[in-house]
C-alpha cells in the first residue's frame, strides 16, 4: 500500500477516550492528542512546511514531542529527533546534513537552541501550540507509507553517525509484527524512559496508536522514578537497555515486580552475566532484542537464558534473518550451521536507506538482504540448511573484530568475562595497533564505585580471565577510568574509548 489512512485519526475514531498518554500529571486521550496534532499541523502549514521538509525536533520527551511527531507526519514532513546531549559541533554536523526547514526545540532547552540560532529557524514547542490557536486544525486524511517519515541518526558508538531514512511503511510493520509476536493490546500500557531519538523509543509512539495501548512516558531515566512507575501506573510493557534494567533493579532492591508488568524488552546486546542471573533468580518476563535503526527497532527475539553460548535469536515475523558467507559480493550466500559470517536481514521494516549517501547504502545490500555488519552464526536446530534453525548467535560486530596474531577476537565475548569480575562495573575492549601482533587487545575498564581507590591489578585480571576465555583474546593493557564515554542509554561509545586509548588517554 503506497498510502494509509491517518493513524491517529483513525485510533481516536474507534477509541476516543483511550488514553493515549501520561506524563506525570498530564493525561491525554486519543481525542486529545488528535486534537494537538491537528493544530499543531496547521501550524506546521502556515509555516510554509510541506511534503518532503524536515522538521528537526531538540526536545525531551513530553505530550508536546509526541503530538509534533503526528502533526509533522501529518503534513508529508519529515521528523529529525536530534540527541539533545551531543555536542553542539555534533548538532550542527546532523543539522547541515538534515536541512530541517525548521528546528522545534522545548523550554528546557532554549539555551542549547540558542547556540544554533545563527545558521537556523528556531520555534519553541509552546510557541507553535499557541500560534495553532485560532487556526484551522488540520485533522488528518491519507498519509504516504513509502516515503520518508523520519531520518533517525545512529547512536554513533561505533563510528561517525548516519542519518537511517525509516518510512510510514516501516513503522507499520514493526509495530504489526510486535503485536503478532507479543499479543499487544488496548489493554496494555508501554512505559517508555527511552530517549525519543533513539529508534527503540521513537517506535513505541507508533506501536501504541495501532494497538490503541498507552504509553506512559519519562522526560528522562531515573532509576528510582522508573521503579516506582512500573508500581504506580498500571504499566504492562516496558522497554530497557542492559544498564538501564541493572539500574531499576538496583534502586528496587528485592521489591518484587508488580505482576501486571508481562514483558520487558531487553536491547542493545547481551546483558551481563550479573543482570542474567537476577532475571532468572527473579523469573523476570524479559525478552532479548535484536534489531537496530536500520531495522526499525527489533528484528529477531531470544529469551536471556536460552543458549549456554549466549541468546540464540529468531525473526519476528514477517522479516526474515540469516547468516551470509564472508566476502560475498553481488548477492547472498548462506552460511552453513556453525559457519561464521555477516548477519543479513530482510523484510518490511527494513529502512529506505542512508540519508544523502547512496553509495553506503548499495554496499550493505545483497539484493532485499542488508548486511548489518554483525559477526554471527547459525546454531542447530530442527531443520536442513534454508529450512529452521535453532536460531541465530550474534558474535560481535564486525568492524569491531580485533586480529591479532592472525587470531579472532570478538571484544563482545571478553568485555562480558571482564564483567564477572566483582571489582568491574562495565568494559570495553578494542584492538591498538601493534608492530608485533599486529593489533594487540586492550581494556578500558570501569570499576565499581567501592573499588574506585583500588582497582586490580593486571596480573589479577588477567588470571582472573585464563579460566574463561582463551589466552589469546587476553587484553595486554588495562585502564581503569572513572567514567566510560557513554551514549544518551547509557551505552559506552567504542569509537570514543578507542580514541582515548589511541591518544594514551585513561587514568591507569
Amino acid at each position: 500500500m503506497r498510502e494509509v489512512p491517518d493513524w491517529l485519526r483513525w485510533r481516536a475514531g474507534v477509541s476516543p477516550d483511550a488514553v493515549a498518554l501520561k506524563f506525570g500529571a498530564v493525561e491525554l486521550s486519543y481525542r486529545d492528542l488528535q486534537e494537538r496534532a491537528s493544530g499543531l499541523s496547521a501550524f506546521l502549514l502556515s509555516r510554509g512546511v510541506g511534503r518532503g521538509d524536515r522538521v528537526a525536533l531538540l526536545a525531551s520527551p513530553s505530550e508536546s514531542t509526541v503530538a509534533l511527531v503526528h502533526a509533522i507526519a501529518r503534513v508529508g514532513a519529515v521528523s529529525v529527533p536530534l540527541n539533545h546531549r551531543q555536542s553542539t559541533p555534533e548538532l550542527l554536523s546532523q543539522l547541515r546534513d538534515s536541512r530541517p526547514s525548521l528546528v522545534i526545540h522545548d523550554a528546557a532547552l532554549c539555551e542549547r537552541a540558542k547556540e544554533l540560532q545563527a545558521r537556523w529557524e528556531l520555534v519553541s514547542d509552546s510557541a507553535a501550540e499557541s500560534a495553532a490557536v485560532g487556526l484551522e486544525p488540520v485533522p488528518g486524511d491519507r498519509l504516504d507509507a513509502s516515503s520518508p517519515h523520519a531520518i533517525v541518526y545512529t547512536s554513533g558508538s561505533s563510528g561517525a553517525p548516519k542519518g537511517v531514512e525509516l518510512s510510514l511503511s516501516n513503522l507499520m510493520w514493526n509495530a504489526v509484527s510486535v503485536g503478532f509476536r507479543l499479543g499487544a493490546s488496548s489493554e496494555d500500557k508501554w512505559l517508555l524512559c527511552m530517549p525519543l531519538f533513539h529508534v527503540g523509543g521513537y517506535t513505541i509512539l507508533f506501536r501504541s496508536v495501532m494497538h490503541g495501548s498507552g504509553v506512559v512516558l519519562h522526560p528522562r531515566f531515573d532509576p528510582k522514578r522508573v521503579s516506582l512507575s512500573l508500581d504506580n501506573d498500571g504499566v504492562t510493557m516496558a522497554s530497557f537497555v542492559p544498564t538501564m534494567l541493572s539500574a531499576v533493579l538496583e534502586a528496587r532492591g528485592g521489591k518484587p515486580l508488580n505482576p501486571k508488568v508481562r514483558l520487558i524488552l531487553l536491547g542493545g546486546g547481551q546483558p551481563p552475566a550479573s543482570l542474567v542471573a537476577a532475571i532468572k533468580e527473579r523469573q523476570l518476563p524479559v525478552l532479548l532484542t535484536y534489531g537496530m535503526t536500520e531495522t526499525c527497532s527489533l528484528v529477531a527475539l531470544s529469551n536471556a537464558w536460552s543458549s549456554s553460548d549466549g541468546p540464540a535469536y529468531r525473526a519476528v515475523f514477517p522479516s526474515e534473518v540469516t547468516v551470509a558467507k564472508s566476502g560475498t559480493k553481488g548477492r547472498l550466500v548462506p552460511a552453513d550451521i556453525g559457519e561464521e559470517g555477516e548477519v543479513a536481514v530482510r523484510g518490511p521494516t527494513l529502512f529506505g536507506g542512508y540519508w544523502r549517501k547512496p553509495a553506503l547504502t548499495r554496499a550493505r545490500f545483497r539484493g532485499d538482504w542488508f548486511l548489518t555488519g554483525d559477526v554471527g552464526v547459525l546454531q542447530p536446530g530442527s531443520g536442513p540448511r534454508g529450512g529452521p534453525t535453532g536460531g541465530i548467535a550474534i558474535l560481535g560486530r564486525k568492524e569491531e573484530t580485533i586480529v591479532t596474531g592472525g587470531e579472532k577476537v570478538f571484544p563482545a565475548e571478553v568485555e562480558a568475562a571482564l564483567r564477572e569480575h566483582p571489582a568491574v562495573k562495565d568494559a570495553v575492549v578494542v584492538g591498538v595497533d601493534d608492530a608485533r601482533w599486529g593489533q594487540r587487545v586492550v581494556a578500558a575498564l570501569e570499576a565499581k564505585p567501592e573499588f574506585l581507590g583500588s582497582p586490580p591489578a593486571a596480573a589479577e585480571l588477567t588470571a582472573f580471565l585464563r579460566d574463561r576465555v582463551g589466552r589469546y583474546k587476553i587484553p595486554k593493557q588495562y585502564h581503569f577510568w572513572a567514567a566510560l564515554p557513554r551514549s544518551a542509554t547509557g551505552k559506552a561509545r567504542r569509537g570514543d574509548v578507542r580514541a582515548l586509548l589511541e591518544r594514551g588517554g585513561g587514568d591507569s
